[in-house]
């Protein structure tokens, strides 16, 4: 059987309201080049790589970092929304270490869907190539990303701390607020849950992927 991929697919929403969008697109790329350099860490095989001014994409072996990824570019593009559309299956050109361009495959075409479905029926985060379970993880995402939209800023960057694997006192640091606030946050957000969501659907794609 042919080595599966995960395409991630990013794209900032409303993007073209923007009044300053150079200073919204170095942002982005800076963003980016963050993560980019932590690429072994996280899983990429393509780093994340700006296609057009307001989109990139990226290659990752498994999903293994994939929330830890997505929740900190939303963390530092905030208070700007971003739609992530994933896709899993082949590619059938090489794989290009560099940069994400210039590659194509049935996990491109799978992330393109995953993309437009978000774009017609709305939503933050979308995967195709699931098979079995793909209807009911991506109503469980459609959830997430409705709940996501609520959130304070701060919130999101506790989830991306989260993630990564910080303790709240680390946390607390970060956000300038209290443990108190850390906890309150965690709290009203379910954020524990949404954790054992995100743990339930990685485990997920990286059963397909194997």
């Amino acid at each position: 059987m042919a080595k599966q991929y995960l395409v991630l697919i990013g794209d900032i929403v409303h993007s073209r309201n923007v009044n300053d969008r150079n200073a919204v697109q170095r942002k982005f790329s800076s963003a980016c080049v963050k993560l980019n350099v932590e690429a072994e860490r996280l899983g990429l095989v393509s780093p994340l790589t700006i296609t057009l001014g307001d989109e990139f994409q990226a290659v990752f072996k498994n999903s293994a970092r994939l929330w830890e990824c997505i929740f900190r570019l939303e963390a530092a593009m905030a208070p700007l929304e971003i739609r992530f559309a994933v896709g899993i299956d082949t590619i059938t050109t090489a794989i290009k270490s560099d940069s994400a361009i210039g590659m194509d495959g049935p996990a491109f075409y799978a992330a393109r869907a995953a993309m437009d479905q978000l774009r017609k029926a709305g939503g933050r985060y979308h995967i195709a190539g699931l098979l079995a379970d793909e209807v009911f993880i991506n109503a469980v995402l459609a959830l997430l990303g409705r709940n996501r939209m609520k959130w304070r800023a701060s919130r999101v960057l506790i989830l991306a701390s989260l993630l990564q694997g910080k303790t709240v006192s680390e946390i607390s640091k970060l956000t300038k607020t209290s443990e108190q606030a850390v906890y309150r946050n965690i709290r009203d957000g379910a954020l524990d849950t949404v954790l054992t969501l995100l743990a339930g659907i990685t485990e997920r794609i990286n059963s397909v992927m194997k």
